[in-house]
């Protein structure tokens, strides 16, 4: 929904931008879908993704498909 890298999402739990909790110690996070709405949080993802880098202009360079 925020169009980040699970790892962002994580950065952004810890520094407090995102609520989420865990129902137990090593548990997944719980992300509530009406704080993925949120104006702030919707903005720092954006925010955070106007930092990604661009894609190379090298036409034999290949993407690695994850």
């Amino acid at each position: 929904m925020l169009d980040v890298s699970p790892s962002t999402i994580r950065r952004m739990i810890i520094e407090g931008r995102l609520p989420a909790e865990h129902l137990c110690k090593g548990s997944t996070w719980i992300i509530k879908q009406s704080d993925l709405t949120r104006p702030d949080v919707r903005q720092d993802a954006s925010r955070r993704r106007s930092r990604r880098s661009p894609p190379s202009c090298d036409a034999n360079q290949k993407c690695l498909e994850l």
